[in-house]
């Protein structure tokens, strides 16, 4: 009688075995979602590594050539990205091929995380901005704190593009309001190849 009921009692019941699963896909919830940020964060960091490393190559570059690689360019969806004046992202991947290898994005050849890079006549080539757009939300507020002019009116997430280089800092000093971008009212525009600001020089 006894091992009867023992082995009536030895297995689950239907509901004790819906709330165990329910139970481990709530935990498995929370796992993927940190696992997912601690991605985002990581490939923030590349990012950040990455323009350190181009931004060394553009110093190597200028030390070479009494100037910088005379170039307006960004990364997007294609291979090579775009630019103006016949020029694109790899023209300046090869002009820093010697002191660098190719840089991309951690997510690959995409349109929504891109870097920036900008030189122009308007001072001989003697300045450079370079941005790169970051991922992680918890970054925007040290984009917004890195020295340069960061509002972009036709963004829908202002704040999210780290600047480096001499035009940003000079730019947010010399002007005021949407003058003091050293690239464009919009990062994707292409209306700034000949002046250091978008107000001038």
């Amino acid at each position: 009688m006894w091992l009867q009921q023992m082995n009536k009692r030895s297995g689950f019941t239907l509901m004790e075995l819906m709330v165990v699963i329910s139970i481990i896909g709530f935990f498995a919830v929370i796992v993927m979602g940190q696992l997912n940020s601690a991605r985002v964060k990581a490939r923030d960091s590349l990012r950040v590594q990455a323009e350190h490393q181009i931004v060394n190559a553009l110093e190597q570059y200028y030390d070479n050539n009494k100037q910088y690689p005379p170039f307006h360019v960004w990364t997007n969806a294609t291979s090579c990205g775009s630019g103006s004046d016949g020029n694109n992202w790899c023209t300046l991947e090869t002009a820093l091929s010697p002191y660098i290898s190719k840089v991309r994005d951690p997510l690959g050849t995409q349109a929504n995380f891109t870097y920036f890079y900008d030189t122009d006549s308007g001072d001989n080539y003697q300045t450079f901005g370079f941005m790169v757009r970051f991922e992680d939300s918890g970054n925007f507020a040290k984009a917004l704190d890195d020295g340069g002019f960061d509002e972009y009116s036709s963004d829908s997430n202002p704040g999210q593009y780290y600047e480096f280089g001499q035009q940003p800092k000079y730019c947010q000093s010399k002007y005021t309001g949407p003058n003091r971008t050293w690239w464009s009212s919009n990062p994707n525009n292409n209306n700034n190849t000949n002046t250091v600001c978008r107000n001038g020089n």
